[in-house]
């Protein structure tokens, strides 16, 4: 079975923007099986730690939890929709960054226009895709 890290903004983002995208990844990816091995993927959502923005005196917790599911999973899918935030990326990057230095497919998806790709992200990625729905036909195809 394929471990799938969600990785995207939480800090200013709703709690639904938050959790939206990675509920419905988590609902079309982890019922797909193959006839041989049962289950394909689980997903690894870090909402599911409960944490609030303002829960600051948690941040080294935070963090270590994080890493330890980027630790655990093969492919790490990324909400790199960054057109309508209005902060950065610091620990989405982190995550990306850490994961690229541990050999892990990246896998993003996102809505920007390709001359507005950062080539941080670009280098770091194993694949870019245009949409959510290209990011999980991909997985599904080639994992």
């Amino acid at each position: 079975m394929k471990k799938i890290y969600l990785c995207g903004p939480i800090l200013s983002r709703t709690e639904d923007e938050a959790n939206e995208w990675r509920q419905k990844a988590a609902k079309q990816l982890e019922p797909v099986a193959s006839e041989h091995t049962g289950r394909r993927f689980q997903c690894l959502d870090p909402m599911r730690r409960q944490f609030s923005d303002q829960d600051m005196l948690g941040v080294n917790e935070i963090v270590q939890m994080d890493k330890e599911d980027v630790k655990e999973a093969d492919i790490i899918l990324v909400n790199y929709n960054v057109a309508t935030q209005k902060t950065t990326l610091c620990g989405t990057s982190m995550e990306i960054h850490l994961a690229w230095t541990m050999g892990k497919y990246v896998v993003c998806f996102t809505d920007l226009p390709e001359d507005e790709w950062s080539p941080w992200m670009i280098y770091h990625s194993t694949r870019i895709c245009k949409s959510f729905d290209e990011a999980i036909t991909y997985i599904k195809k080639h994992f």
